[in-house]
This record gives structure tokens, sequence and C-alpha cells, in this order.
């Protein structure tokens, strides 16, 4: 028995003595059942706050657990842009900031006028006229 008088929890995802939410779980305040973290939230204090993250190369360690510049969201990791992007949302070319100022806006973040795309680097290449 614990301090409290318990001997056992509500829930198989409390644990003795104080019969607080395990890891990778969190009490809303009010159901008795400990409430799942959403990934990428390793543990949390509620639904949209993370205390910690799961383990994912270029991941911020913030309070959403988001992905870094560049990196977008797959589900399991984040995952690079494409070099168009800044950054993009949902998969690789569907950028949200474009890469160069010499692209268009966003989603497509093509090359403007008088520039041309390489087809590897971010920044948009001037065309040369020679005479």
């Amino acid at each position: 028995m614990d301090a409290t008088g318990c001997t056992t929890c509500s829930d198989t995802n409390r644990s003795l003595p104080s019969c607080g939410c395990n890891a990778t779980y969190y009490n809303d305040g009010t159901n008795t059942v400990c409430q799942a973290c959403i990934y990428p939230c390793l543990n949390c204090t509620s639904a949209s706050e993370c205390t910690s993250c799961a383990t994912s190369p270029n991941r911020a360690n913030n309070t959403d657990c988001t992905c870094s510049d560049h990196y977008y969201e797959t589900g399991t990791e984040c995952a690079i842009c494409n070099y168009k992007c800044g950054n993009c949302t949902n998969n690789l070319t569907n950028c949200t900031t474009c890469s160069d100022t010499n692209r268009s806006s966003p989603p497509s973040c093509g090359c403007n006028a008088t520039f041309y795309d390489d087809g590897t680097n971010a920044t948009c290449q001037a065309f040369y006229i020679h005479a």
C-alpha cells in the first residue's frame, strides 16, 4: 500500500505509487483513463503540448515536435522537401515557401521570367544572352 492508500490504479496506463499516467500518456483532468500522446509526441502534458519528441532526424524538440525547416512530416519521420521549396507540407513538392527570391509563388515555385531551373539547384539560374 502506498501513501495514498492505493494498492491498484484505475487504469492499466497508470502506475503506483501515485497512479500517475505512464510515459506516452497524459491525464486530461476529465477521464479516469489516461490519454495517449499523439505522434510525434513521445511524452506530453496535453493533446497539443509535447514534453519530448519521437526520435527522428531533422525534428525540432519543441512543444509541438515539428519538422525542421526544409522538411515535412510523413507520419513516421521528417523527410526533405524538394529543392525548389524553402518549406513544404504533406509532400515534398507542396511548397509553402520557395527556396529562392527568383522563384514564383508556392506551391509550384517555378523560376521567374529570365531565369531557368537547372533541375538541381535551389537558386534559379539567369539566362545569359551572348551578342
